[in-house]
């Protein structure tokens, strides 16, 4: 289990997020910071587009705390890390990526 912080869109910590698989990767896209699954990282993968964290993580173990009874959580599955930072990417060129309470 890892403790990664989770910084908001205005670069503060909001909250403190729990992932079970490897510990993940965050990266910057636009000024907007997602997080990637570590390279060893097997799926199924899940990209989260709106919820406690966005990005892509590698399990539903990982992706369900971000987003069960997170009001206007949206995700889905992915078939590869490199699908669902492609999707992220065009999600935050919209406007549309946001980290949810």
């Amino acid at each position: 289990m890892f403790h990664v912080p989770d910084v908001g869109q205005s670069g503060s910590i909001v909250s403190n997020i729990v992932f079970f698989g490897l510990p993940p990767t965050s990266i910057t896209y636009n000024e907007v910071p997602f997080e990637i699954p570590h390279p060893n990282s097997s799926g199924p993968f899940y990209c989260i587009i709106k919820g406690r964290c966005v990005g892509v993580v590698a399990t539903w173990e990982d992706a369900s705390p971000q987003v069960t009874g997170c009001s206007g959580a949206v995700h889905s599955c992915c078939p590869s890390v490199e699908v669902g930072v492609v999707r992220i990417k065009a999600v935050i060129d919209c406007g549309q990526c946001q980290y949810l309470p």
